[in-house]
């Protein structure tokens, strides 16, 4: 994957009907380190991937629950899987009840990676939602998980993990909730009732949970889910070497500090950032599927390429309904944009050195 996919020898196997998107500055290839995509839809995606000049996806889960087996969710592409994609695995942390789970996580972790998977992901139904057999919350550190990240760290896995979610979420709601839009369509979504803990203490769960297991690598995404402190995530990134985070759909909030922070922010730890964008599996947050995947997904890529590539001011958010503010492009230096765009994840997800 050495190669631009715009000037590769194998644009042959591309669909012709299909118009490439260009990027304002950038010539490279591109690894969308964080994707949920399902079989049935990896066609419409293959054709953003086209369109878009996506060279490698990483595709994390599928977010049904409860997981599937590893071998599952492979044969979900046998017929449409190409060689741009590879799979992570999610295990199934609900049964910490039952007899055997600490087995249990390292046997699913060790066969996963024997069957192809690249990867380990882990969602934020860890501490909010998973209870064990006294129907108390599994806290992200809970120490009955330790087989789980250490089975990840024998087998060469990176851990991609996703705690909490935006402040807002776990704030009041009301009219000054600024995600209140977004959270009264999916009130599901809303972690500030009193059976849920904060959103500080879950933090401070994970942070003790990377520097508990530093043979561990972890990609905390959505920019660390903190990306309203970036502050936060940059001291975790200089205290912690197995530690990284992604970029995914958190551009409205890492932006709104201002595109000399975080440009700043992302020069201090170009190697330490992947980027992401949490492409979905349904585009029913958005548009009608076939229109979000044949046209909204270009411009759903055109709005990241400029916020990192050039210094435009009054970006929309990728995900609009996240938020209406706008924010300014970082312009980040050719050589961050690499980094950020390909080598840091062919660095982090060992199975990306697969695909051609």
């Amino acid at each position: 994957m050495g190669m631009s996919r715009r000037n590769h020898p194998r644009m042959v196997v591309w669909n012709p009907e299909v118009e490439l998107m260009p990027h304002p500055r950038y010539s490279g290839p591109v690894i969308d380190a964080h994707a949920h995509v399902d079989g049935p839809r990896f066609e419409l995606v293959q054709t953003a991937m086209d369109s878009n000049g996506i060279d490698g996806l990483v595709n994390l889960w599928n977010v049904e629950l409860p997981p599937p087996r590893f071998e599952d969710w492979l044969g979900e592409f046998s017929q449409a899987r190409n060689d741009r994609m590879i799979l992570y695995h999610t295990p199934d942390l609900s049964r910490i009840a039952e007899p055997g789970f600490d087995e249990f996580l390292t046997e699913d972790v060790t066969d996963a990676a024997a069957s192809g998977a690249s990867g380990i992901k882990v969602w934020k139904n860890l501490g909010l939602h998973i209870k064990d057999a006294e129907e108390r919350l599994v806290p992200v550190n809970d120490t009955r998980l330790d087989p789980l990240w250490k089975a990840a760290a024998d087998a060469g896995l990176p851990v991609s993990i996703h705690v909490a979610d935006p402040v807002a979420f776990f704030q009041p709601l009301n009219e000054y909730n600024e995600r209140y839009t977004e959270l009264s369509q999916h009130p599901e979504w809303w972690f500030g009732g009193p059976r849920f803990p904060s959103f500080e203490e879950i933090m401070g769960q994970f942070e003790s949970l990377v520097a508990r297991h530093p043979e561990t690598t972890f990609v905390g995404v959505h920019m660390g889910c903190y990306a309203e402190n970036i502050e936060f995530v940059g001291r975790m990134l200089d205290s912690y070497p197995n530690y990284y985070v992604d970029t995914s759909a958190r551009i409205g909030e890492f932006g709104r500090h201002g595109a000399e922070k975080v440009r700043d922010f992302f020069v201090r730890h170009a190697d330490r950032i992947l980027f992401g964008t949490d492409i979905a599996r349904t585009a029913a947050l958005w548009l009608p599927e076939k229109e979000y995947y044949d046209r909204s997904m270009r411009d759903f890529y055109d709005l990241h390429w400029r916020y990192f590539e050039t210094d435009e001011h009054g970006l929309p958010n990728p995900f609009p309904l996240q938020s209406d503010w706008p924010v300014d492009g970082i312009s980040l230096p050719d050589a961050i944009l690499e980094k950020l765009y390909h080598a840091n994840a062919l660095r982090v997800i060992p199975g990306l050195a697969n695909l051609p």
